[in-house]
């Protein structure tokens, strides 16, 4: 009998524990038992087959390449990998060090033969098709279960809760013993106890969090940072694409009502003390200029470039050399004052800002469509790729048609590939920045009211500089302000200093 090893895979270790592995592996022994195959070793993962950094495959490449064995069994293509790449990659592989690849859906063939190629081809397209479907259906069902009420989380949950299994889903509990950590973390913090500090005491009063590490400040700016502790849960903040985590615009968000740990005043306080915090450590920071590429002579059309004298004092200045404009150079605290003053005449009402995200929320609605149907389309060619194969392995198609069916699917799909990219681009949502500014605008309300634009941080006004498309025209004795909702003439004469 010839020495063959064997390779099982599933996504998750609760798959393994329950049916996944055992029964590919009686799958295995029988194609074995009936091919005079000998399995003298087995590999096994309970991880993703979109990567190859997989223990067990990399074992069993391993053995392969030490000549162990000649043939690896496995149940199906889908084993080996849910990707072209990965797959493609792993059986070349496995090929190099004189293995042969055998699945019990589909037996053995040479994948160095035309037929071969054409079937690995199909099978693994065929994998990650249905992994984009998979993750689709996924995530519709967790979009719509958030939308019924429910909290559709399958790793960790927010400390100070507990889940709460309900017929249609799982709800948000209260954990009494966790709250009450939550709890004294809000109320020493608004007393003015530190972050360090926090963390120090949760560490020696042997508090566990929901992970083996010691406690963090980072771990304690997370929990203030967190809404669900005021009642409000979200799905859908963020998401991962390639391995890669982004942050989803906030109006695609799904509110969750959950029970709240703190009240709106305690949660509000503390977003007060956060600000505070960034404020402080914004300070730090010498010399950050809000309307770089924002200030324009109005004679020469050349931009104002910011620098400092004596590595102390601000300025934004203009060659007098170059023109004839006698505002040559302006002092930055003084114009950067009369900039926010004049964005937070829109932020101390918020109506016309309202309609503006409306406004773009519709435009942005019409690029997601078009969006959509490209995709719909590139899809659609993935498929006639894929029956092109089909119809060439039964024999219904020529290799010449093949490849003319292969340049008239790729000539067009170069095309839908860029409009694609251009599209996301468009859907990117320029309301973004303004609708985290309305949030804030909620919370802080009290505190715009108290401290006027000086609350605001740094980083706040370049985002809210980038929303409004803030401009500044200099004239010879006035300069224009200028921005989505209107603009602002302002003598030069005090901005000169």
């Amino acid at each position: 009998m010839e020495p063959a090893g064997a390779y099982y895979r599933v996504s998750t270790k609760d798959q393994a524990e329950r049916y996944g592995l055992a029964s590919q592996a009686e799958a295995v022994e029988k194609y074995a038992a009936a091919n005079d195959l000998e399995i003298v070793a087995e590999f096994s993962d309970a991880e993703t087959g979109q990567t190859e950094a997989r223990p067990g495959v990399q074992e069993a490449l391993a053995a392969a390449k030490d000549g162990q064995f000649e043939s690896l069994i496995l149940y199906d293509h889908t084993r080996l990998g849910r990707s072209v790449k990965v797959s493609s990659s792993l059986r070349n592989e496995f090929q190099s060090a004189g293995v042969q690849l055998h699945y019990t859906t589909s037996g053995t063939y040479d994948s160095d033969s035309e037929t071969g190629v054409i079937l690995d081809a199909v099978s693994d397209a065929m994998s990650e098709v249905e992994v984009m479907r998979m993750t689709r259906r996924m995530s519709a069902g967790r979009y719509r279960a958030a939308k019924d009420g429910f909290v559709p989380i399958g790793g960790r949950i927010p400390f100070g809760y507990d889940r709460d299994k309900k017929e249609g889903g799982t709800k948000l509990k209260v954990k009494e013993s966790e709250a009450i950590q939550v709890r004294n973390i809000f109320q020493a913090w608004n007393e003015g106890q530190s972050s360090e500090e926090l963390a120090t005491r949760l560490n020696e009063g042997k508090v566990p969090r929901h992970e083996i590490t010691p406690w963090t400040a980072q771990n304690v700016l997370a929990i203030l940072h967190n809404e669900t502790y005021r009642g409000t849960w979200h799905y859908g903040k963020s998401k991962t694409k390639r391995g890669k985590r982004t942050q989803n615009p906030r109006e695609g968000w799904v509110e969750v009502k959950v029970p709240e740990i703190v009240d709106d005043a305690t949660f509000i306080e503390a977003q007060f003390k956060l600000a505070s915090f960034a404020r402080k450590y914004e300070g730090n920071i010498k010399h950050t200029y809000l309307l770089r590429g924002r200030i324009r002579c109005g004679v020469c059309g050349r931009s104002y470039w910011g620098t400092t004298i004596r590595q102390k004092y601000g300025y934004y200045v203009h060659h007098p050399e170059l023109c004839d404009n006698p505002s040559t150079r302006f002092n930055q605290k003084e114009i950067e004052r009369s900039a926010k003053e004049f964005m937070f005449t829109w932020l101390e009402g918020p109506a016309d800002i309202e309609a503006l995200i409306q406004d773009d929320l519709e435009a942005t609605d019409v690029v997601r469509k078009q969006l959509d149907k490209v995709i719909k389309r590139r899809e659609k060619l993935a498929q006639d790729y894929q029956r092109a194969l089909k119809l060439r392995s039964e024999g219904e198609f020529s290799k010449e048609d093949l490849d003319a069916e292969r340049l008239r699917i790729s000539d067009e799909d170069d095309k839908l590939k860029e409009d694609e990219q251009n599209l996301r681009e468009q859907a990117e949502p320029d309301f973004y920045e303004l609708d985290s500014l309305m949030q804030n605008l909620q919370i802080f309300a009290a505190g715009v009211e108290k401290y006027g634009p000086d609350f605001f941080s740094e980083q706040q006004w370049f985002e809210y500089a980038d929303w409004f498309d803030l401009k500044v025209e200099v004239l010879e004795d006035e300069y224009i302000l200028s921005a989505r909702l209107g603009e602002k003439v302002l003598s030069t004469d005090n901005q000169q200093s």
